[in-house]
């Protein structure tokens, strides 16, 4: 796929870390993984053209996104500053990768949809009839659950979030504690200690 354009690697959602007693707990809230997401030029132009700040601030709907633009968005473990200041070239999309590609007169939403991962993934046609799992490419998948609250044609995308384009990241709120950096504290507060004629 030609690529016009790719997004910063940005969170889906908060991600915190916890202390539980004397270790360390993470928790994470986003939609999915953190993404990084590669338009071809035709997706890229739409973008532009199309999901500006006044753009996503107006009830006008934008156009159709016109056919054969294709948007893959790879995903990796929560959360995004793990991966920051790495070309995302160098990056390996441990999460898996989605892929839209727009065909308007193809199916209702627009869009063909699809997923595949790198670790114990399988192409889910034919469907395994014991298990019988969701598909994970086609036209309607599970993907719609989310992407049809959406401002218009099924997709989140916006400029200020590609590399290069003028605006502030969509962000969330990130408390990350590194493995190297989680030191349990020091416990001598731990237990409520009680006056000796109290005992």
């Amino acid at each position: 796929m030609p690529v016009g354009c790719a997004t910063r690697q940005c969170d889906t959602g908060p991600f915190f870390t916890t202390l539980d007693g004397l270790s360390w707990t993470s928790h994470d809230l986003s939609t999915h993984a953190p993404v990084v997401i590669w338009y071809s030029p035709e997706a890229a132009e739409w973008v532009r053209g199309h999901r500006g700040m006044a753009e996503e601030e107006s009830d006008i709907p934008s156009p159709p996104v016109p056919d054969g633009a294709m948007l893959v968005k790879e995903m990796y473990p929560a959360p995004a500053v793990r991966c920051a200041g790495n070309d995302p070239l160098h990056l390996m999309p441990l999460g898996g990768s989605a892929l839209m590609v727009r065909d308007n007169s193809a199916v209702q939403d627009g869009w063909y949809w699809g997923w595949f991962g790198w670790d114990g993934w399988s192409p889910d046609y034919p469907a395994d009839q014991a298990t019988n799992p969701p598909q994970n490419m086609g036209f309607g998948p599970y993907c719609l659950n989310c992407h049809a609250s959406a401002r218009d044609n099924m997709t989140f995308a916006a400029r200020r979030n590609m590399q290069g384009e003028k605006g502030r990241l969509q962000s969330y709120l990130i408390q990350y504690v590194e493995a190297s950096q989680q030191q349990v504290p020091d416990v001598r507060h731990a237990l409520p200690a009680l006056p000796k004629e109290r005992e």
